[in-house]
C-alpha cells in the first residue's frame, strides 16, 4: 500500500516539473550589448531619420499647451484665392493659388466657395495621405485656423 503512494507522489512530480521550486533571484538582467561605436561617435537620435527640410524643426523646443503649431515657410500665413474645394470626414480641402505658388489647405468641415481670398496658419505635411478621400497630397497645410478675408 505504502509503494502505492510512493508511485503517485512520484508520477505527481514528474507532471508537475518537480516538487521543489526555484527561489525568484533579485538579479537584474544584463543590459543587451551596444553595437560598437568609434571614439567620439554619437548615439543616433530620431532627427538623424528626418528629411534634412524637417531637422531644424526637431531641434526646436516644442510648444506649450495651448499654443499655436509651427506656421508655414513663407511669413507663417498662407493667403491666396480658392481654386477648388472638396469636403470628406468632417474636413473641408482648399487648393489655393498662393504667392508661394499652389498648395491644398484642410480645416475642419466648412462652407468656402471658389474664389473666396483665403489666409490659414497651421502645420505643413508632404505626402499626407487622406483615407476617406483615397488620396494623397504632395503639400498639405493642416490648418489651426482658416478665414476668408478680403481680396487685395
Amino acid at each position: 500500500m505504502m509503494h502505492r503512494y510512493a508511485v503517485l507522489v512520484f508520477l505527481a512530480a514528474i507532471s508537475f516539473g518537480g516538487c521543489a521550486e526555484e527561489e525568484p533571484t533579485s538579479r537584474r538582467p544584463e543590459p543587451r550589448e551596444r553595437s560598437a561605436r568609434a571614439p567620439g561617435e554619437r548615439e543616433p537620435t530620431i532627427e538623424d531619420w528626418l528629411p534634412p527640410q524637417e531637422r531644424s524643426a526637431a531641434r526646436r523646443p516644442a510648444a506649450p499647451h495651448g499654443a499655436t503649431p509651427p506656421a508655414p515657410p513663407g511669413g507663417g500665413v498662407i493667403r491666396g484665392t480658392v481654386t477648388e474645394t472638396m469636403s470628406s470626414g468632417g474636413y473641408t480641402y482648399m487648393h489655393v493659388d498662393s504667392s508661394d505658388g499652389p498648395i491644398w489647405v484642410a480645416a475642419t468641415q466648412r462652407e468656402v466657395e471658389v474664389g473666396a481670398t483665403v489666409q490659414a496658419q497651421g502645420m505643413v505635411m508632404n505626402g499626407f495621405r487622406s483615407n476617406t478621400l483615397d488620396r494623397t497630397f504632395d503639400r498639405l497645410v493642416l490648418a489651426s485656423a482658416v478665414e476668408v478675408v478680403a481680396a487685395e
